[in-house]
């Protein structure tokens, strides 16, 4: 299926019309939350008008993408406003399918576009028809270069066996990270946030998803999430759920990109490498390294950091670390990574923290370990300051952010972990960007207390660019362009030859 225009094209307006009448139908939006939020979360999810609503990050810090399931069967709004005061931002039209097998829901997404700096907004959905979702509010960062955003190993809502503990033990993850860091400018997922033991046939997905997003921090900062093996057994339905910028045309992917204030992030989904060798897997990672290679070519200024993500760990101590997508992985894209100046790669899989010493991955020798291992001076520790030359690599595997299913260290230690912790309790790592460091500070859930942090920097770049004005950046799927008038965009190739249209139009997952 593909996604169609809404007859009526999204709408922003002054703060002053979220006064709107009550919608006419059985509980007022005050009265849904109230129930929302002291019921049991997965049973009232699914009784409402509007769910799962999700602030999508955007193709850079001007733009963010709203999702939303609603049964309402209007057509929908988005009010949009500076919460001071007066309209702000340009809302492109709504896009609309039915949801996959969630009859009647349908999934609506749109893009909002022009964002200042350093501000506050405001934002709903849903209609006065239909009924309205409540209201949220976010902040855009300053721009100055110096910023923070969360990155989170996999919540895998329903591992544990009970998806309403595992959905409260995430609320209280993302409660907590954005109490103790309210100028988060963006949360990054490292994937599995659902679980689907029954391989997307069954009704887990009825109970797991609306535990996954009943936390509103993921309606109060831009997040960004990575396709996990598990969110894979239903890939459906995580295109209904996600909206991403710049995603991959080239294959039935969910790789995509996007320019955040000095860093690009190069989210891959590594799922078609898979553990049992099946299908092309050579094919698989070369569309992989064509659109990582696309990406950067489009994307990335001088002095901006390169930041990748993806499911699969690479350099983990737990289990994974034998299997075989791992070890193809690990084999074939260390060496590119090194070769296209990665500086820094986020993964999970594992449900183990660890950390690796610097990476150089163009010397590969061997599968199982596929790199050269820069051996640090002094035994590794909390507080490393590392300085990587031309190539060198750093590698953070995330431990579980929930508790819902935690993996030993498998011993013996590799030759490439410099630090690895098991504790079994919920993590969750704060990554601070500046100009000339990369900071990953990891820190237990249940009090703050550190499990460890490492700086990687560099020397200040030689012409540092200001992030791109307002309106001035490339948006997901289409040409610069003004608000509501989507035009396909243009044939972009690569370093390696001509890959048709690099970044997919969003409006059209892969059915």
């Amino acid at each position: 299926m593909k996604f169609s225009r809404s007859s009526v094209a999204a709408v922003a307006v002054a703060s002053a019309l979220f006064a709107t009448a009550t919608p006419a139908f059985a509980l007022t939006d005050e009265e849904k939350v109230a129930l929302y939020d002291q019921t049991d979360h997965a049973t009232t999810a699914e009784s409402m008008v509007i769910k799962e609503l999700i602030l999508n990050q955007g193709a850079d810090e001007h733009e963010v993408n709203l999702n939303w399931f609603s049964k309402s069967g209007k057509d929908e709004k988005v009010e949009f406003t500076k919460a001071s005061g007066g309209s702000a931002g340009a809302v492109d039209q709504i896009q609309s399918q039915p949801a996959f097998k969630d009859e009647p829901y349908t999934v609506h997404r749109t893009t909002v576009r022009d964002l200042q700096p350093n501000t506050e907004y405001r934002y709903r959905v849903g209609s006065d028809e239909g009924g309205w979702s409540k209201s949220y509010t976010f902040k855009t960062g300053d721009g100055d270069g110096k910023w923070d955003f969360t990155f989170f190993g996999d919540p895998q809502v329903g591992a544990s066996g009970n998806a309403e503990n595992d959905g409260q033990e995430w609320r209280k993850t993302a409660d907590h990270v954005m109490q103790q860091n309210p100028d988060n400018e963006m949360m990054l997922i490292s994937g599995d946030q659902v679980n689907l033991n029954d391989q997307g046939n069954g009704t887990d997905w009825t109970r797991e998803y609306p535990e996954f997003f009943s936390p509103d921090q993921l309606r109060r900062a831009p997040i960004a999430v990575d396709n996990g093996n598990h969110d894979d057994r239903a890939p459906e339905r995580f295109d209904d759920h996600y909206y991403q910028p710049n995603r991959n045309s080239n294959r039935e992917s969910r790789d995509f990109a996007f320019r955040r204030n000095n860093a690009v992030f190069v989210v891959l989904d590594t799922n078609g490498v898979t553990a049992t060798g099946a299908g092309d897997q050579d094919a698989q990672i070369q569309n992989m390294q064509n659109f990582t290679r696309g990406a950067l070519g489009k994307l990335k200024k001088e002095g901006d950091w390169v930041i990748v993500s993806f499911h699969h760990s690479m350099f983990s101590q737990a289990g994974h670390r034998i299997d075989g997508n791992v070890k193809k992985l690990r084999y074939t894209m260390s060496p590119f990574f090194s070769e296209q100046g990665v500086d820094l790669v986020l993964a999970g899989h594992d449900h183990n923290y660890s950390r690796s010493k610097l990476i150089n991955g163009n010397q590969a020798s061997d599968v199982d370990q596929a790199a050269q291992v820069v051996e640090p001076e002094a035994e590794p520790a909390f507080g490393d300051v590392l300085k990587p030359k031309q190539g060198e690599v750093f590698h953070v595997t995330a431990n579980s952010s929930t508790g819902s299913k935690y993996y030993a260290e498998l011993p013996p230690k590799q030759v490439y972990t410099a630090v690895t912790n098991q504790d079994n309790t919920p993590d969750y790592a704060q990554v601070s960007v500046s100009p000339t460091e990369l900071t990953v500070h990891t820190r237990n859930v249940a009090d703050d207390s550190d499990v460890d942090k490492v700086t990687i920097t560099r020397d200040a770049p030689a012409t540092p660019e200001k992030p791109g004005k307002p309106g001035g950046s490339l948006t997901p799927g289409s040409s610069e362009n003004s608000a509501g008038s989507l035009k396909p965009m243009s044939s972009l190739g690569s370093a390696t030859g001509s890959l048709g249209s690099l970044f997919r139009d969003p409006f059209k997952p892969t059915r």
